[in-house]
């Protein structure tokens, strides 16, 4: 600047930089240095003018560089902030997007997650009909290849116990009155005590499989505790859920 004054096409790249410092800092760091390069320009110009600096020859007056110059930083400031807020609104735009496009990664993460479980649930549903069809087939086995009917009983609850993890499985049989339920087959410790003491209970009675030997129709409770009619069996202390079915 010092070799060629104002007119030094050198003066020019400051115009960039200015523009620059707006776009890439904010409209409050872009005002300031175009501020500043205001204040540079009119400490040069009023060094030129008082012939302080030697300069090449001035093809402007002192008013019309003075114009010239507020004209240019005029110019600058304008395309900054034109810029800046084209940008800005990009920006907007950009991030708008990310959230658009977050909330639809979140939706489809809902939709995999409910699909996977629905599959999963119905995985198991299809083990579960699996193992009972499984059952079902061992217990036609043992039925054709046992011939003494304590025996096939007593298998068929412990075939039952062990396919789905029951805590107790018995089998009752009428008497020959048919007024009492008689325990006649048991797998767990507590049912066998109870098959020693020959254990057997009223028919339409007591419990769940009075109930059910009575009105012969399957009856299930979740939760013992809020069943009215479940017998509260002294060898079972450890019921929780219990199901009786007719034969």
């Amino acid at each position: 600047i010092v070799l060629g004054g104002m007119e030094s096409p050198i003066i020019f790249l400051s115009l960039p930089v200015v523009l620059l410092s707006g776009l890439l800092m904010g409209e409050i760091f872009g005002a300031a240095m175009v501020g500043l390069t205001g204040l540079a320009y009119g400490t040069l110009l009023l060094f030129e003018n008082a012939n302080l600096l030697p300069s090449a020859t001035t093809f402007l007056n002192p008013t019309r560089q003075w114009a010239f110059l507020g004209a240019s930083l005029v110019l600058v400031a304008f395309f900054a902030r034109l810029s800046l807020g084209s940008i800005q609104e990009e920006l907007l735009r950009s991030h708008q997007n990310e959230l658009d496009l977050a909330l639809s990664n979140r939706k489809l993460e809902t939709l995999r997650t409910n699909l996977a479980s629905r599959v999963e649930d119905r995985t198991r549903d299809l083990q579960r009909r699996a193992l009972q069809l499984q059952v079902a087939v061992e217990v036609g086995q043992t039925i054709s290849s046992m011939r003494d009917l304590d025996q096939l009983l007593g298998r068929v609850t412990e075939l039952i116990s062990e396919r789905f993890g029951f805590y107790h499985a018995g089998i009752f049989l009428l008497d020959d009155t048919g007024e009492f339920a008689v325990l006649r087959a048991a797998n767990s410790p507590g049912g066998k005590q109870m098959l020693a003491k020959g254990y057997s209970l009223k028919v339409g009675e007591v419990g769940i499989v009075g109930y059910v030997t009575k009105r012969h129709e399957p009856r299930i409770a979740l939760d013992v505790g809020l069943d009215a009619i479940h017998f509260k069996n002294p060898f079972l202390p450890d019921t929780r859920s219990e199901m009786a079915l007719p034969l």
